[in-house]
């Protein structure tokens, strides 16, 4: 299951920013690794770099192979579905706030707690 979440963020990461592409043509170091795990809230163990290192070079010499396709025929899709979407009126419920308040799991006077979950480099 790592491996997969491993391979998806990296494409996602490769499509979203083509100057990373950069990492193809060398083996992707220990911190670029450490700082992939950490963007993508895994906890990766030290023993466990060497192996992930190798995934990431693997994945990302399959990235390379994809790159040298000639797709210029192909015509650009964003969703390979023929479904349509089936639209519902929008109609407001109402309710009582202080009724919905209490099915929250954590709150904070008349608000949702949650859980932090934006971070910098500092921290």
């Amino acid at each position: 299951m790592l491996g997969l979440l491993l391979k998806v963020y990296l494409i996602k990461l490769l499509v979203a920013e083509k100057k990373r592409l950069v990492y193809i043509n060398h083996m992707i170091s220990e911190e670029e690794i450490r700082r992939i795990a950490k963007l993508s809230y895994l906890e990766i163990k030290d023993e466990e770099i060497g192996e992930m290192r190798e995934k990431f070079s693997s994945i990302l010499e399959y990235v390379k192979k994809l790159q040298e396709l000639d797709v210029s025929l192909v015509k650009e899709t964003a969703n390979l579905s023929q479904s349509e979407n089936i639209f519902r009126p929008d109609i407001g419920i109402e309710r009582d706030s202080e009724d919905l308040l209490k099915a929250l799991p954590r709150r904070r006077d008349n608000y949702l707690e949650v859980k932090k979950i934006l971070y910098n480099e500092d921290n």
